[in-house]
């Protein structure tokens, strides 16, 4: 990705760790999107630390409706751990709106949550927790009980190929799914509106 002066768009920015980590050196516009005012303080503090380049925005909201609201181009959107709260249907409208803000030759970076071709959402949910709780064994008891609860209630996994008829039905040219985790539980891709160059 060869932007002079990048503009991006983050839904769901959380405290923006990503950008904070990997666009440090960079000159760059960015516009925060979350509905908690308390992730945005902690996003705020994070760029102002690690990226003095940065133009910075936030707006505190509902993701899907405020992406309808928006009337400009970003040269990267970044969707991370926050379509997976959508249904199916909602999956759709968020994608159709997020290629319309995508400028010619931007990247749209996606990464969240993937279930395996032959499972159900249930099935799938019930292998995450017993990782969880396997795995992360740094958190309290209670934190991992709170985020299988949440997990469980809240969490709408998809498959590749959902993912992929999504990407090809709002427009998007060409696709890459550039990582998948060994315990095949989230993958990230990487879409344009034109071919990726070699």
């Amino acid at each position: 990705m060869n932007f002079k002066h990048p503009r991006i768009l983050e839904l769901g920015c959380g405290d923006a760790f990503v950008v904070s980590q990997s666009a440090n050196q960079w000159e760059f516009d960015y516009l925060g999107i979350d509905q908690s005012k308390h992730a945005i303080n902690l996003a705020k503090a994070s760029l102002s630390a690690s990226c003095p380049n940065a133009k910075v925005d936030f707006i505190e909201g509902e993701m899907l409706h405020e992406v309808s609201t928006l009337d400009a181009e970003f040269d990267i959107i970044i969707a991370g751990y926050c379509i997976h709260h959508l249904s199916s249907v909602h999956k759709q409208k968020a994608f159709s709106k997020i290629v319309k803000l995508l400028s010619t030759g931007g990247v749209f970076i996606f990464y969240d949550i993937e279930m395996k071709a032959s499972e159900s959402v249930e099935e799938y949910n019930k292998r995450a927790t017993q990782f969880y709780e396997k795995h992360w064994i740094n958190l309290s008891r209670d934190k991992v009980v709170r985020i299988n609860a949440h997990a469980t209630q809240c969490d709408i996994p998809e498959s590749e190929v959902f993912y992929r008829m999504l990407f090809n039905n709002a427009g998007f040219k060409q696709l890459e799914k550039v990582f998948s985790d060994e315990n095949e539980l989230y993958a990230l891709y990487l879409a344009k509106l034109s071919p990726f160059r070699s």
